[in-house]
């Protein structure tokens, strides 16, 4: 992306910061969002199963929840801090916006 493309997804991301063990969303919920790992990691989970049902960890320069922007399945595990984190959201009316615009 060119920085002015770049400057113009920036104005559209919300920063939050969430603790270790927090969850970000969880199975099931309706997906509204993509996220950015900016610091720290997330673990991505069968619903309440942070052990036994592993299935990722992601850490900085990844990226999750992209699906939702695409089309409106609910979600398909649930998402926790792994530790502390901070992550860039992106909603999917600021995405269906961005399209109309660029």
């Amino acid at each position: 992306m060119s920085r002015r493309e770049l400057r113009t997804l920036d104005t559209l991301l919300h920063r939050r910061d969430y603790v270790h063990d927090e969850i970000i969303f969880d199975e099931g919920e309706e997906g509204e969002a993509v996220y950015f790992v900016l610091r720290g990691k997330v673990l991505i989970c069968r619903q309440g199963r942070p052990v036994d049902g592993a299935i990722a960890t992601l850490g900085p320069g990844q990226c999750f929840g992209e699906m939702a922007l695409l089309d409106d399945a609910p979600r398909m595990a649930q998402v926790r801090a792994a530790e502390d984190c901070t992550l860039a959201v992106l909603f999917r009316e600021d995405f269906n916006g961005l399209l109309h615009t660029h």
